[in-house]
């Protein structure tokens, strides 16, 4: 099977197109009166590359200082790799969020569609490229890793576990070369 990582890439939120998202989530709910959450949830999908399901199943107990609790599986109980640290900046994000609007339970209990319908919306306002969905935040962050530590096999490793991937094709899709890339230098190769 051959992996276009062109095509994902495409797919992908840069930096800018993620920050403005952030931002413009911030007016949008200044606007519309309603609380800020939202701009919290897509700050945490940038800097944790977290699946979109997996941000809606954040609970207050899963958020400690450094790190939080993430469950890969509605059902699955937690093992140690569903720990992921955080950086001080958004857990006191997340924690000012739990304190200023009094949550227990459920961190955003908002459903796939809201996040959705929201995201749509901000990209409309913000004009970055109609075809994004969410999990482009997910596919963002892994470029960003990989541009930020290099394309080595160690990095791969951390980016997978990172992920929760349990395949590291999975993970490959995001290394600079593809496939197509990969025969052509072993064309190259002298004996």
């Amino acid at each position: 099977m051959d992996i276009d990582r062109d095509d994902l890439q495409t797919k992908a939120l840069t930096p800018q197109e993620a920050g403005a998202i952030i931002n413009a989530a911030y007016s949008y709910c200044y606007h519309q009166g309603i609380n800020d959450k939202w701009n919290l949830y897509f700050k945490i999908l940038w800097q944790t590359g977290l699946r979109l399901s997996e941000v809606l199943l954040l609970k207050v107990s899963d958020i400690q200082p450094d790190h939080m609790t993430v469950h890969r599986l509605k059902k699955r109980k937690a093992k140690p790799e569903d720990i992921m640290w955080i950086k001080p900046n958004l857990y006191a994000d997340i924690w000012s969020d739990i304190v200023g609007y009094g949550l227990t339970g459920r961190i955003f209990p908002n459903s796939r569609f809201a996040v959705s319908y929201v995201f749509n919306k901000l990209k409309k306002r913000t004009g970055i490229r109609s075809h994004l969905t969410v999990h482009g935040f997910r596919h963002g962050f892994a470029f960003n890793y990989f541009a930020q530590f290099g394309h080595t096999d160690q990095a791969l490793v951390k980016l997978q576990r990172w992920m929760g991937h349990e395949n590291v094709t999975t993970t490959m899709r995001y290394l600079r070369k593809g496939v197509k890339d990969l025969k052509a230098d072993l064309d190259l190769l002298r004996f």
